[in-house]
């Protein structure tokens, strides 16, 4: 996770503020080589791994805004 992803969980920000670093993170993940633990699997694995179940389906919809192009949208939602 990065530090800004660990900032927002300890000093309790937010929970709009912590879904949109998480879904920066996401996009982050997904457009990313598969080779260096992102693409669709690095994303479906950070998905996994929140803190709080239900921010998974904000946290994609937040990061389906920042995708790039239709393909890595695609993606998101096939794999979650």
């Amino acid at each position: 996770m990065s530090a800004a992803l660990d900032v927002a969980e300890t000093f309790k920000l937010s929970s709009e503020l912590r879904r949109e670093l998480q879904g920066r993170q996401l996009v982050k993940l997904l457009t990313s080589d598969p080779i260096t633990g992102g693409g669709p699997a690095g994303g479906l694995r950070f998905l996994n791994l929140l803190h709080e179940p239900d921010d998974a389906l904000p946290v994609a919809m937040a990061a389906m805004e920042q995708l790039p192009n239709l393909q890595s949208k695609q993606l998101l939602v096939i794999f979650s």
